[in-house]
């Protein structure tokens, strides 16, 4: 694929069939594996790129599918004392406005960053979360990544891009792993690498 040029069609629609990934008991961290926290640890030889440039290269991945571009994904987030506050203003300010306009509010890619930059996670769906696992815990994949990687969330924001006027045939799972392999193939360091693939 030529970086220079525009995405087109048929290469966007390629990029969301690549799904190479581990595979069973090397696709999770919750048993002693290092596969994914290797991989994460490789992502950080590469200086992260910076949040605006991350959004023309998702809009660009969007357009090139014919689908809607969002102008403002980036959604700042107060600060909350606890995570159900958090959550909450989450489905209200997010969640809530897409259903209004008729839409699934599962039909969104969402991603979110460390306090130093780096692109953390490329997920989809109303799960919108800044969990951190204690050591020991086994729940979220990419909280145990980051929490590995000696790096925090930042939970001032997140960026929120919903997926409007699908192509004919795809579905949500697909444009979103589209848009984390258009990402790496840009040269975006994605500390959980293989989330998008998932």
């Amino acid at each position: 694929m030529d970086n220079t040029a525009p995405l087109n069609f048929e290469e966007a629609c390629v990029l969301t069939q690549v799904t190479n990934r581990p595979s069973r008991e090397r696709s999770s961290v919750k048993h002693g594996d290092q596969c994914r926290i290797n991989k994460g640890r490789e992502q950080l030889q590469h200086d992260p790129v910076e949040i605006d440039l991350i959004c023309l290269y998702v809009n660009e991945f969007l357009e090139a599918l014919r689908m809607d571009q969002c102008a403002n994904p980036r959604v700042e987030l107060p600060s909350f004392h606890c995570d159900e506050d958090l959550s909450s203003y989450i489905k209200e300010a997010i969640y809530s406005p897409i259903c209004a306009k008729g839409g699934d509010c599962k039909d969104m890619v969402w991603m979110k960053f460390t306090k130093d930059g780096y692109l953390g996670v490329v997920a989809m769906s109303n799960d919108i979360n800044f969990n951190m696992p204690e050591p020991g815990q086994t729940a979220n994949t990419s909280g145990i990544i980051i929490r590995e990687l000696g790096k925090e969330w930042d939970k001032s924001f997140v960026l929120v891009f919903p997926l409007i006027n699908f192509p004919e045939g795809m579905e949500r799972g697909s444009i979103e792993t589209g848009i984390g392999n258009f990402l790496i193939d840009k040269g975006v360091p994605i500390l959980d690498f293989y989330s998008h693939r998932y």
